[in-house]
């Protein structure tokens, strides 16, 4: 049964996947992004939990533009504008550190995903979206930073609001500017999802971060915040409890897209249930919410274990959730 759309606003670019051991710096470009790799996560996921996926952001008409447009058609998901940009796709050179995160150097300034007028970004009565999955730099950047951050306060209430900060430094410094997009953000999120590496950069720690969020006042600000670590798991913070997940063990080939993963297959498990409104979300038990956190934690882990944003499908999932540990 068709549950209606999960719309993706953010951005789409292509990562240049960089080898720095390598004496000829060898380097494949892929479709990349937050958005657009949720965007594909979800869609990827949407046939099996009976809803549809749509992406809303500023795709360039050039070669890389026309290739993630492709893209994005070609996992079936909507695009809720047809608008081409004339400004070119933002390229970003991800390589690896000593410790085998992924270490990000932006190249572009006014590029396609920072061309998104904002009368793009009004939904009508009758849309069939159901929820907005917002954040990364577009959230704080000029000129879209303010029309997205006027949609999410626009349709608070409305629809289902879920945020990730996926915080780039290089591109918006976690100063106060940056805290004033994502705080505006953040007052009208029904559920919010930060690495551990966000909140340290952005707010010096992720110590008792989840739960300060979600004990602000019941009828604003996050209802659940989740906090992911990498192979450490994740914290799930809820107004009245909080559950950790331990993700399967994998090889880890590189941890690219790993997050936007976990915030598609998070979301797509909750999709077919009430806990997808507001009210529902605020209602539930721990035992709600278990399913949902093994089976995002294993679409994590499984992205870790492929090159590149690639997030898993339904049954790659269900083969490895029973190794994920919820408690």
């Amino acid at each position: 049964m068709f549950q209606g759309m999960i719309l993706v606003c953010g951005e789409a670019l292509v990562d240049l996947l960089v080898d720095p051991y390598g004496e000829d710096l060898a380097a494949r470009p892929v479709p990349g992004g937050s958005a657009f790799n949720c965007a594909v996560g979800l869609a990827r996921l949407g046939g099996e939990n009976g809803f549809a996926t749509g992406y809303l952001g500023g795709l360039s008409r050039d070669v890389f533009g026309r290739w993630l447009r492709a893209r994005l058609h070609g996992e079936g998901v909507v695009l809720a504008s047809t608008r081409e940009s004339t400004h070119p796709t933002r390229i970003v050179a991800v390589s690896r550190d000593a410790s085998g995160e992924p270490d990000y150097a932006f190249y572009g300034d006014m590029v396609a995903d920072r061309d998104l007028p904002a009368d793009a970004l009004t939904l009508p009565v009758d849309s069939p979206v159901r929820a907005l999955v917002v954040g990364s730099f577009p959230i704080a950047l000029k000129p879209t930073g303010a029309a997205l951050r006027a949609l999410v306060e626009r349709e608070a209430g409305r629809r289902l609001i879920s945020l990730d900060p996926n915080l780039r430094p290089a591109l918006t410094p976690p100063d106060s500017s940056w805290r004033h997009a994502f705080e505006a953000c953040l007052a009208h999120a029904d559920i919010v999802k930060a690495s551990a590496a966000d909140l340290a950069a952005g707010y010096g720690g992720a110590q008792g971060w989840g739960e300060a969020v979600v004990g602000g006042a019941a009828d604003r600000g996050p209802v659940a915040a989740i906090v992911t670590d990498g192979g450490n798991g994740a914290r799930l913070h809820h107004r009245d409890f909080s559950l950790t997940v331990r993700p399967p063990a994998v090889q880890v080939v590189d941890a690219v897209g790993a997050g936007d993963s976990f915030h598609a297959a998070f979301l797509a498990a909750l999709m077919s249930d009430a806990t997808f409104v507001r009210a529902g979300l605020a209602a539930c038990g721990p035992d709600a919410l278990r399913f949902p956190l093994a089976y995002a934690a294993s679409a994590a882990a499984l992205t870790c274990s492929r090159p590149g944003a690639d997030p898993p499908d339904h049954a790659t999932i269900m083969q490895r959730i029973g190794d994920a540990h919820v408690f």
